[in-house]
């Protein structure tokens, strides 16, 4: 089993599948594991299908294709609840070990065993007693750990050894820190050189909009809930990508274009920012939506609960302008977007459905973030 942190949407990244695939197989071959054995990676927390698809499968598919590069020493398994591991085992990995003991997941409920479960874990059994007693946990093997022949990756270039490894994880550290700055934004995230370059920002479709758009966000949770907002101010304020309308909506922007990391529009380098109509809605202007819509605007920024500022609040406005105002690291955006997500599972939640804004519980929601 291999796993550093691996809790939240944030961490899956196709960038952070190489780096954990070239660390678990280093760490492997130190250890003394012999070539063929299996490496299951982890998926340790709730990850709904929406997460699966942008952020887990993505992860997978360059772990796999990072083993095959080296000649694929070890043999990929994934850990995770049912769906995690159903949807994983579409071509990226061999085997599962499903993580059964989490009954409150929705990843479990509802979701048959996956046909490559090799371990299934089921309760956690003390052993010993008194200081000495420790938990264990006490899993059920299908058999599927002693596979037959012709399940064996077929031999490719010879695999790579300790000294190529080390090589492998230098170069790919070299490649980190030419994506990365070390410069912050006004609001404590690192700018970042690239997008769509193994890092953590990335294009992403905007659904329910014209094509769909797309925007350069970073992410995990941060595009989450930026997406959200996105999608409100589509649905409800004014729809975003008419015909032949330049520039809807943007978001990374290169770190060279920022002037001064202290304002808000330098977020958008480290892609925890979108700027909605940036030709429409010029910096230092006032009053391009009406109080109908600023009303609206107050209820999408309730629904991320503060984690997301509207620029139009700034002493130096900006109305075109949502980005996160948290920190990395925090709970609280984390949570927000987890409860983001669970929104689309639930009929009558979520972005495109129609809320009356004028219903008093609702308007006291939204002053609060005024």
């Amino acid at each position: 089993m291999y796993q550093t942190f691996a809790r939240s949407a944030d961490y899956y990244s196709p960038e952070q599948g190489v780096t954990d695939c070239l660390n678990a197989a280093y760490k492997a071959e130190e250890h003394g594991f012999k070539y063929g054995s299996r490496i299951y990676f982890a998926v340790d927390y709730d990850a709904v299908d929406d997460e699966v698809t942008a952020f887990v499968l993505p992860y997978f598919a360059n772990i796999k294709a990072c083993m095959e590069r080296m000649g694929n020493p070890y043999r990929i398994g994934i850990y995770g609840p049912r769906n995690v591991c159903s949807r994983g085992a579409a071509g990226h990995a061999e085997t599962s070990f499903v993580s059964d003991m989490s009954s409150g997941f929705s990843g479990n409920l509802g979701y048959t065993l996956p046909k490559n479960r090799a371990f299934d874990q089921i309760v956690t059994k003390t052993v010993g007693s008194g200081d000495g007693a420790i938990e264990i946990d006490n899993n059920i093997a299908s058999g599927l750990t002693a596979a037959p022949a012709a399940a064996v990756p077929q031999a490719g270039p010879a695999p790579l050894r300790n000294d190529k490894l080390k090589a492998a994880l230098r170069r790919q550290q070299a490649r980190r820190r030419r994506l990365l700055t070390s410069r912050p934004s006004a609001n404590g995230w690192e700018m970042e050189n690239e997008t769509d370059a193994n890092g953590s920002i990335w294009t992403y479709g905007i659904r329910g909009t014209r094509g769909p758009l797309t925007v350069a966000l970073r992410a995990g949770d941060v595009r989450t809930v930026l997406v959200h907002v996105v999608r409100r101010f589509h649905y409800e304020i004014d729809a975003l990508g008419t015909q032949g309308e330049p520039r809807p909506v943007e978001g990374w922007v290169p770190p060279t274009d920022i002037r001064d990391s202290r304002l808000p529009e330098s977020n958008r380098a480290t892609g925890t920012a979108v700027a909605i109509r940036p030709g429409s809605y010029p910096p230092g202007a006032r009053g391009a939506f009406a109080a109908g819509r600023q009303l609206i605007i107050r209820d999408i920024i309730a629904d991320t609960e503060g984690v997301v500022r509207w620029g139009g609040d700034d002493r130096s406005p900006s109305e075109g302008l949502f980005y996160v105002a948290v920190r990395p690291g925090g709970p609280r955006l984390a949570r927000v977007a987890a409860e983001i997500r669970s929104w689309e599972e639930i009929p009558g939640r979520g972005a495109g459905v129609l809320v009356d804004m004028t219903q008093p519980s609702r308007k006291r929601r939204a002053a609060r973030y005024a």
